[in-house]
């Protein structure tokens, strides 16, 4: 539940990044959402998603995810989400919570099992878990159940593998 301080309910916060700002993004795992804390009152909004595992892209009140991860910053400050469940990473817009899929088909592939590097909209991971951002904003994902570090770097560009197998 959005709040002030110890007023707010979390449901198993797990990737947490704070911006140029001060303001402090947290995925909330079992919340299925992304949420903001400003911490001039620790007023803990949330950004985008909602109580319930699904997958959309759009605007904050419309857009889904199913047990967000890991979180990063890019280099134009918009949050990079490694969405679990849906096998995604997504990136969504501070300013208003727009979501959109960088990569990821959401259907979940092992190694072996179609999880090959390709295109962005038609790769395959597993459970991503962490990501991080890179000086060239390139973005750097750990691949949980595929036992990979994999890399997009940039908008529709090729999801390839770094090291792992």
């Amino acid at each position: 539940a959005d709040g002030v301080g110890t007023a707010a309910r979390f449901n198993w916060p797990y990737g947490i990044v704070v911006d140029a700002h001060g303001i402090i993004y947290v995925s909330d795992y079992r919340n299925h959402c992304i949420r903001k804390v400003t911490p001039a009152d620790w007023t803990v909004s949330t950004l985008c998603g909602k109580n319930e595992p699904s997958f959309d892209d759009g605007a904050a009140a419309v857009a889904r995810f199913s047990c967000p991860r890991g979180l990063a910053l890019d280099m134009n400050g918009n949050l990079i989400v490694a969405d679990s469940d849906n096998h995604c990473i997504r990136k969504v817009a501070p300013s208003d919570g727009r979501v959109s899929t960088v990569a990821g088909s959401r259907a979940g592939g092992y190694a072996g099992q179609g999880c090959a590097d390709s295109e962005a909209a038609a790769a395959r991971f597993n459970e991503p878990s962490a990501v991080a951002v890179d000086g060239n904003n390139t973005i750097l994902v750990a691949d949980r159940h595929n036992h990979r570090l994999r890399m997009i770097a940039g908008e529709g560009a090729m999801v390839t593998t770094l090291a792992g197998s």
